[in-house]
Parts: structure tokens; sequence; C-alpha cells
């Protein structure tokens, strides 16, 4: 399976246009660190297991408090990824957004990266690409869309 980031690029102010990978995936990740909290907050809503490494040093959102817990490898905050700790943790797949973009080049060394953020400028469509990506790489397809229709209400 193919997976696509949910933007083709993204600017920093360090390291100027950085452009993300397709990954190709032979097999379903089992291993997966994030250091996204909306990604987080999607892959738990549709109840994809193998979470393994989160950026605990950041403040998790209080309904994600238990990822905060030792069953979870901290790998970092949410703009300096604990590069080491992460690699000891040897990830099947890291998911990353903009603050970790800087990063982008070191994290692929450890494991294949998917950036899955949304951008201010088309925030519904890459949610909806980032739903798709837990959707398509965990077969989560009923769990997906009784999560969205939840959004539907509002």
């Amino acid at each position: 399976m193919t997976v696509s980031s949910t933007v083709a690029s993204t600017e920093n102010e360090e390291k100027g246009k950085i452009f993300f990978e397709d990954v190709t995936f032979e097999t379903m990740p089992e291993k997966i660190a994030v250091f996204d909290y909306g990604f987080l907050d999607t892959l738990d809503a549709l109840g994809v297991e193998g979470v393994v490494g989160v950026a605990q040093d950041s403040r998790l959102p209080s309904h994600l408090e238990s990822y905060a817990y030792d069953d979870y490898t901290n790998v970092g905050t949410l703009k300096s990824p604990l590069l080491e700790d992460l690699a000891e943790l040897d990830p099947d797949v890291i998911f990353i957004s903009g603050r970790q973009s800087t990063f982008y080049e070191e994290l692929k060394e450890i494991a294949p990266v998917v950036f899955v953020g949304t951008t201010s400028e088309d925030y519904w469509n890459t949610f909806l690409a980032s739903v798709d990506v837990a959707t398509k790489m965990f077969g989560k397809e009923a769990e997906a869309e009784k999560y969205l229709a939840k959004f539907d209400t509002f």
C-alpha cells in the first residue's frame, strides 16, 4: 500500500520548502509513533492499535491523557523529537505535522514518515485526507464513516 501525505510540501523558516515523499508499506504498520495530536485523536477514535510512541513532553489534550503513561514511549515534544529514543523504539511508521517538518530527513532515517498535518488554507480537506490515511492504512472504513458522521451534525 502506498500512502501520500496530506500535503505535498510545506514551508519551513529554517529549511525552506520541504517536500514529502509517498511511502509504500508491504504490511500494515504495527508500531506507530505519533507527533500530531489531531492525528492521534483520529487513530484513537478509529480504534487503531499499535501506538507505541507519543510526544508526551508537550501538553496532551485531556481526552488523550491516557497516552501520557508508561505504556507509551515519550518521543519528545511537538517541536523537538527525541531522535535517539525514537530510533531505539524502532517504529514501523512515524506520523508528523508542521512542527516536526524541520526534522523530516532525520526522522526518515529512523522509519517511514507520513505527514498528516492540516493547513489553515484548506483545513477541512486536509483533515479529511488525514482521516483517509488512517482509514486506508489500518482498514478502518466502517469506523471512519461513523467518526465523520459526527461532524455532519454541526
